[in-house]
C-alpha cells in the first residue's frame, strides 16, 4: 500500500529531459502485484528499500529483481512484483536523455529493464546519497545537481 508519495519537478533547464520525479514509500506486507501501461518513456527507479521484479508476460521469466534500474519503454505492459517495504524516486525521462545516459542506442532497452549498476556505477551512488537525504526537497535537488 502506497504510503507517500511526492512529486517534484526538475530544474526549468532539465524539464526537456526530465519530466517528473517521484518519490515514494510503500509497505505491502503480502505481496503487491501490478499491471504497468506500455508506453514511450524511460523510468529510472533509484530505490533504497527491498527489491521489486519487473516482468514482461510476453517473454516469462522475471526481466529484473532489485531497487535500482532503468526500465522502458515498453510496447505492452508489464507487471512488477514486491513485498515489504520500497522507497525511493522514480525519474521519468525523455528518449533523448535515457540515450545519454545509457550511452547505446534506446533500441537495447526496448521492453526491458536492466540494473544501473550495468548502466553506469555513478548511479549506484547517487542512489545512497538520495537515501541519506532527510526529505523529498533534499533528494529532488539532489538530482537537479546530478
Amino acid at each position: 500500500m502506497l504510503t507517500e508519495a511526492v512529486v517534484g519537478l526538475p530544474d526549468p533547464r532539465l524539464r526537456p529531459w526530465v519530466d517528473r520525479y517521484l518519490g515514494y514509500r510503500e509497505v505491502a506486507s503480502t505481496p503487491l502485484v501490478r499491471r504497468e501501461v506500455a508506453g514511450a518513456f524511460v523510468v529510472l527507479i533509484l530505490g533504497w528499500a527491498d527489491p521489486l521484479d519487473v516482468d514482461d508476460p510476453r517473454v516469462g521469466g522475471r526481466g529484473v529483481s532489485g531497487s535500482a534500474f532503468l526500465a522502458g519503454p515498453f510496447d505492452g505492459w508489464c507487471v512488477t512484483r514486491t513485498t515489504g517495504t520500497g522507497a525511493g524516486v522514480q525519474v521519468v525521462l525523455s528518449a533523448p536523455a535515457a540515450r545519454r545516459l545509457l550511452g547505446a542506442p534506446l533500441g537495447e532497452l526496448a521492453n526491458r529493464a536492466v540494473p544501473v549498476d550495468r548502466v553506469g556505477g555513478w548511479l549506484i551512488h547517487l542512489r545512497d546519497a538520495l537515501a541519506a537525504e532527510p526529505a523529498w526537497p533534499a533528494r529532488f535537488a539532489r538530482l537537479d545537481a546530478a
